[in-house]
């Protein structure tokens, strides 16, 4: 038997009409991961201006480092160097990154995406420190970056982990 168009549909058990719900849902700041992205957006940005070698009196600043390896290129040329100059400037962007989402965290906001959004952030900054690590290993010369690294160096290692487990930290108290 069918029924008219305007004649009204039975719902399932259960589904329709839904009960409002009247519990207030709006998310909470979350100061912890917002310190924590802050503080690894801050250190990306930082290791550009910091010394990363603390054998000399005058140590190479993440800028100088990236101007070497640059100026390198168009003699040594090859796929690493590039990604080795090039992952130094990708860190302060990623960082200036995680600052302003670590600003979004202190906002009654749901926190999922701007937290997947630092967490690709923080991954990226972490994939860099890893070619570094990986890219001097290959070389020889591992021991003499971790011997001879200044602030900056060790920034640049570390600006990706914090802002990482800072994004982490968001999506788990988002839920």
């Amino acid at each position: 038997m069918s029924y008219p168009i305007s004649a009204p549909q039975i719902p399932a058990p259960g589904r329709w009409p839904v009960a409002s719900d009247t519990e207030d849902r709006a998310t909470r700041p979350d100061a912890v991961a917002a310190v924590l992205m802050i503080l690894g957006g801050a250190a990306g940005i930082a290791q550009l201006w910091v010394p990363w070698l603390s054998d000399s009196g005058v140590g190479a600043t993440g800028w100088d480092v990236f101007q070497s390896i640059k100026s390198g290129l168009s003699v040594q040329g090859g796929v690493a160097p590039t990604f080795g100059a090039y992952a130094v400037l990708a860190v302060v962007v990623l960082g200036v990154a995680l600052v302003l989402l670590g600003v979004l965290m202190l906002v009654r906001l749901d926190h999922r995406p701007p937290g997947i959004v630092a967490m690709l952030a923080g991954l990226l900054g972490v994939l860099c420190a890893v070619w570094w690590v990986f890219w001097h290993g290959g070389a020889g010369d591992l021991g003499a970056m971790f011997s001879t690294g200044g602030v900056g160096w060790y920034l640049f290692l570390v600006s990706g982990l914090v802002g990482l487990i800072g994004a982490i930290k968001a999506l788990v108290s988002a839920t």
